[in-house]
């Protein structure tokens, strides 16, 4: 199997519940060779390790991937499972960074990505009150 149909196979395992057979999947892709696939991968691992109870590996990998993809999926998710740990001091950080970023957009960036942005920003504020 070929790296990008492994991919969206595993993508479409993690999305109908299979975390554990998209685990797999994504386990026997060949090697990324871009650094684009690679954090792509990332994330979905990532992903796919919150919902299967390693929380900790996934919050390393979330914090190295966010350090390079592009958009702010990466840190909300990213900020969430903070979140969920109990991190609030750090989520609040990696959120700010979202708030600073997302007021460099136009209209239409942030429109495209509306109810992630709401989230984030109603998590902010919990967070700062």
């Amino acid at each position: 199997m070929d790296l990008h149909t492994g991919a969206k196979i595993a993508r479409a395992e993690f999305e109908t519940g299979s975390a554990a057979d998209a685990l797999i999947t994504l386990d026997a892709l060949p090697p990324a060779h871009s650094q684009g696939d690679k954090d792509r991968q990332a994330l979905l691992r990532a992903r796919i390790l919150e919902a299967l109870g390693p929380t900790d590996e996934a919050l390393a990998l979330y914090a190295d991937v966010v350090t390079r993809l592009p958009g702010e999926e990466a840190r909300c998710r990213y900020a969430a499972l903070l979140i969920a740990e109990g991190w609030d001091k750090k989520a609040r950080g990696v959120l700010e960074e979202v708030e600073a970023r997302m007021k460099r957009l136009d209209r239409q960036q942030r429109a495209a990505e509306a109810d992630m942005y709401r989230w984030a920003m109603a998590r902010l504020a919990e967070l700062r009150a």
